[in-house]
């Protein structure tokens, strides 16, 4: 099946990508080919084919997305698929020198909501983090968490309203909302978001507003500012 990948009929090499998959972690020694099959063609057979193969593939991975050749969220996605058994092989992440990395273990953590508090824990202390990339990473991780995470409201109200990136207000945000806070502690970051220099913001904020019941009357005047 390893060859087969490489065929130029897409429908050889999917079937080949199934295969390999059905194989689980004996096909380890294809991860590269299917990395790189996953990088120039997005292919999604290779994808849940990693997925399947498990944590032997994460490092493989994680060095793509070192490189720039593949984007975090996307092989967060793979990574978190494979389930909690690549938990232990993404904490170590957490603390690698490079930004990208540390950004898509907080994505794939965000998506065990097995021992969901447990997670929290490892992922708070990233909002404070010299990357904005990777705080913006962990704001999405505890809205992913959803409810387990409301001891990080006051990080994320803080963040949504004080951190210099605009991503990471936006990520922080929709982190609250995700997380359901009492509307009197939310209105204050989303008015707030209202006025930011990010269209982004400006417009989760907007957003957040339409979902906020009840209808906060006082925000009338600030969405028309807007």
């Amino acid at each position: 099946p390893l060859v087969a990948l490489l065929d130029a009929e897409p429908a050889v090499a999917a079937t080949a990508g199934y295969v390999l998959g059905r194989l689980g972690p004996r096909a380890e020694s294809a991860v590269p080919v299917l990395v790189t099959r996953v990088v120039e063609r997005n292919d999604p057979q290779s994808a849940a084919a990693l997925s399947r193969i498990g944590p032997s593939a994460i490092p493989s991975l994680l060095q793509a997305t070192a490189e720039q050749r593949l984007e975090p969220s996307r092989a967060a996605v793979i990574i978190g698929n494979m389930g909690l058994q690549a938990h232990s092989t993404l904490l170590p992440e957490l603390a690698s020198s490079f930004p990208e990395r540390r950004a898509t273990a907080l994505l794939a953590l965000g998506q065990f909501t097995t021992g969901a508090r447990t997670v929290v824990a490892q992922v708070l202390p990233a909002m404070e983090d010299p990357s904005s990339q990777v705080r913006a990473a962990a704001a999405n991780a505890l809205g992913q968490l959803k409810t387990a995470a409301a001891e990080a409201k006051p990080v994320l109200s803080r963040a949504a309203t004080d951190d210099s990136d605009p991503q990471v207000r936006a990520e922080s945000l929709t982190a609250l909302m995700a997380i359901g806070v009492p509307l009197e502690q939310l209105l204050p970051p989303v008015l707030q978001g209202l006025q930011d220099n990010s269209p982004a913001v400006r417009r989760g904020s907007a957003q957040a507003i339409g979902h906020l019941h009840p209808f906060p009357e006082t925000a009338v005047d600030s969405l028309v500012a807007a």
